[in-house]
């Protein structure tokens, strides 16, 4: 059975045992992160074949924290071998049940937290094994993926905090989760071109309420700090023949211009000034939004010829 951790994993820092959900994001990159589990919930340590949550857990403490004591390939290693072959029986069920962990564990991790990039390097290096990467395919949107990168996708779905609280935790885990899935795009783990559309989009192209704008504005924020680089290139490289590109590249209600190229990359810059400037934003809000708008020219003069 499938089944969601939310409740049974906890990241705390060793230097803030109390950490508010929106002046925390600076300081906590200098804290020292420990993860945690829930030891009563026996369900985590129940066994399919050789994995059970508990141990895969285990296994990301030890990789993740900054005295742990497993390298990135170590903790590869040792997850490959409790993925089951492309010949057991268990070998679609045992992959999701990996992604579902994953999830769980980077919406926790804040986003601007050293961790994060570690966690994406784990995973990028699981994509070359032939038990999560397997090749078992579905159809998706016309194409056929991977269940493993499926399996990830519709975690990412049912843990995704589309209607957060602002000021609460949730609206810290739709930050942390966005990063995660931007580190993921730029690291060639993910395809995730229709999700950078759809909350550049939404966030920067459409007029948020007043009591979301903050929080919409720095995941806008977030994608380009944590995959500017990566965006600008495919919006320079989409084909417009694609029949596909109007659905996927949509447009919000105030940008009115093409749907690739440089002047949507500029008002997303122009969003950005203005966010940076705005009374209604807040403090994190104001700091993300210069970041990104001080970046974005800076990534368009160094790949464009």
């Amino acid at each position: 059975m499938l089944r969601c951790l939310k409740s049974s994993i906890r990241v705390v820092f060793d230097s803030c045992p109390s950490i508010p959900s929106t002046s925390n994001v600076q300081a906590s990159s200098e804290m020292t992160l420990r993860l945690s589990i829930d030891e009563t919930d026996l369900s985590l340590k129940t066994s399919v074949d050789r994995y059970s949550d508990w141990k895969a857990f285990l296994v990301l403490r030890r990789c993740l924290e900054p005295d742990g004591d497993l390298s990135v390939d170590q903790a590869t290693a040792l997850i490959h071998e409790m993925l089951p072959a492309k010949t057991d029986k268990d070998c679609s069920v045992v992959p999701t049940l990996f992604c579902y962990l994953c999830v769980d564990v980077a919406d926790k991790i804040p986003y601007s937290h050293p961790v994060q990039h570690k966690f994406v390097d784990l995973i990028k290096n699981l994509k070359v094994s032939d038990r999560i990467n397997q090749n078992l395919y579905c159809e998706l949107g016309g194409g056929k993926v991977s269940k493993s990168v499926l399996s990830l996708y519709i975690s990412i779905r049912e843990h995704y905090p589309y209607d957060f609280e602002p000021g609460t935790a949730e609206e810290q885990q739709y930050l942390n989760i966005s990063a995660f899935i931007a580190r993921l795009a730029a690291a060639g783990v993910a395809r995730s071109m229709g999700w950078a559309v759809w909350k550049m989009a939404d966030n920067l192209e459409d007029e948020p309420s007043d009591d979301t704008y903050s929080a919409c504005v720095s995941d806008a924020a977030v994608w380009i700090l944590c995959a500017g680089q990566w965006l600008f290139i495919q919006i320079f490289q989409a084909s417009e023949e694609d029949e596909d590109a109007p659905q996927l590249w949509r447009t919000g209600s105030r940008y009115n211009g093409p749907i690739f190229g440089m002047e949507r990359w500029n008002f997303w810059q122009t969003a950005f000034a203005a966010a940076a400037e705005s009374k209604v934003a807040n403090a994190e809000c104001r700091m993300l939004a210069t970041k990104a708008k001080d970046f974005m020219p800076a990534i368009a003069q160094a790949i464009t010829w």
